[in-house]
């Protein structure tokens, strides 16, 4: 354990099967409690008893990575071995516990401890007969109780643990657990609030015809239409006991009734399986069984209850020509007659002319009754008319609101439009001013400019006598000198 216990890098370790008894593992994990690294932890068919129980617990209250441990097939482990394991590992990281062939008997301690990550715990072939409460074990996906005793009341705490919506169990095993009809019924009824579980192992236990029957009803509900849409369509797959003849007085009977039951249950464990989505195994069923007359009519007749299943005499059903009448009855009652074309144009695109003739024939008389075309022309001008009002009173609103956004948007446009025409007579009048200012201004500076030519005209004219004047004088004056 010491050189184990050095290594940073270990991750798996497998001892199966090496016989390995207390002492020896007591020295393994004398030093093994500082492997913090080690994620899976394989003890199978090893011969470990209370003492090594005891040294394996310090190595698992530190194994802070450990995802898995086997401990499978050591027959000296026992219950208190278990609560011991259980405990060491309470809110931790193990997410695979194998505890199968260890010889125990009572489990109470996962309802007292808690291992929030567990996701398988098996728990096969011990001898269990009470089951605790599991209820806050939401990520369990696969539980394995094969080869116990859990009985009727095992399947009570089971049923508790699949109606929790937060139940994510997808693997159930329950082979050879002494589960008679009660408890097969109290299983097949938790299963219908249930859309995690895909497989389910009931194989070599003590119900018959009464639980197969159970299991048809969870899966394919043919009592109408809307009760096989509703089914569950989330079990892919189912394996069932060999069922017994209840009735000895038609051994032959019973066997090939006993026979259709698990043929049923099988086959619509496969639409299940094939279709994907809930919805797309819904109507497979519906087209499958409740369109084609022969089947749905068989799977009722297998579905009614028996004299076995009432002991006290209480039984109620129909004789088997009457509850095909009510088959058909009931199934086209469940249909909008406007829908009916279609319905029967699909019954004979799936099963064939032959099955439509056949579906026509038996119910000429209620069709009479249901297609009433004056009362579906009244329903569709009703309709019309209920469409029309609601298109009204779309428009009214639709136009008022139009018009108080049309009256705002006028509004606005009108303010503006004042605005920019005031602007407009402000800026005329202000160019007018201009204008007028520019003119006067141009008149002053034209007067003065004649003025001052006028003025220099007259001394042009004034110059000119003046040199005229002095001319005439000179000459005066030369022929005075002459004479």
């Amino acid at each position: 354990g010491r050189y184990i216990s050095e290594n940073d890098n270990l991750e798996d370790i497998n001892l199966s099967p090496l016989g390995l008894a207390d002492e020896k593992l007591c020295l393994l994990f004398q030093h093994l409690d500082r492997a913090s690294s080690l994620q899976t932890l394989n003890l199978e068919q090893n011969t470990i008893g209370s003492k090594g129980v005891a040294a394996m617990v310090p190595f698992l209250k530190n194994s802070l990575n450990l995802m898995e441990l086997n401990i499978g097939y050591n027959l000296r482990f026992g219950s208190h071995g278990f609560r011991t394991v259980v405990e060491a590992l309470h809110g931790g990281s193990i997410e695979n516990l194998h505890v199968d062939r260890c010889n125990i008997h009572e489990i109470a301690v996962l309802e007292q401890c808690h291992l929030p990550l567990l996701k398988k715990l098996n728990l096969g072939s011990n001898s269990v007969r009470i089951i605790p409460s599991l209820e806050k074990y939401t990520n369990l996906q696969e539980l394995i109780l094969d080869w116990n005793d859990i009985g009727k009341d095992g399947c009570t705490s089971i049923a508790n643990l699949l109606r929790n919506r937060s139940s994510s169990l997808r693997k159930l095993g329950v082979i050879h657990n002494d589960i008679n009809d009660e408890g097969a019924e109290i299983i097949a009824s938790s299963l219908k609030e249930n859309g995690s579980l895909t497989c389910l192992n009931l194989e070599y236990n003590e119900f018959g015809r009464r639980g197969c029957r159970a299991f048809l009803e969870l899966l394919n509900d043919a009592s109408c239409v809307g009760a096989t849409y509703r089914s569950n369509h989330t079990l892919e797959i189912i394996t069932l006991p060999h069922v017994v003849n209840l009735n000895n007085d038609s051994v032959e009977n019973d066997d090939e009734d006993s026979r259709k039951l698990k043929t049923a249950i099988y086959a619509a464990a496969e639409i299940n399986s094939e279709c994907s989505a809930a919805g797309n195994a819904g109507r497979t069923k519906v087209l499958e069984t409740q369109l084609h007359s022969a089947k749905r009519t068989e799977l009722r007749r297998l579905l009614r209850r028996t004299p076995q299943d009432h002991p006290h005499g209480r039984r109620q059903h129909p004789t088997s020509q009457n509850a095909e009448t009510h088959s058909n009855e009931s199934l086209f009652a469940e249909i909008d007659p406007i829908l009916l074309p279609n319905i029967l144009s699909c019954v004979a695109k799936t099963h064939g002319h032959n099955e439509l003739y056949v579906m026509l024939l038996a119910t000429v008389p209620y069709l009479s009754s249901v297609v009433n075309r004056v009362a579906v022309i009244r329903e569709l001008l009703s309709e019309n008319a209920t469409q029309i009002a609601r298109l009204n009173e779309t428009y009214a609103r639709e136009s008022a609101a139009l018009t108080r956004v049309h009256l705002e948007k006028t509004e606005v446009l009108t303010a503006e439009t004042l605005r920019l025409r005031r602007e407009l007579r402000m800026m005329t009048a202000m160019a007018t001013r201009t204008a007028t200012t520019t003119g006067a201004m141009e008149g002053k500076s034209g007067a003065k400019a004649t003025e001052t030519g006028l003025r220099k005209s007259r001394g042009m004219v004034d110059g000119n006598e003046v040199a005229e004047n002095s001319l005439c004088g000179r000459k005066r004056r030369r022929r005075s000198a002459s004479f």
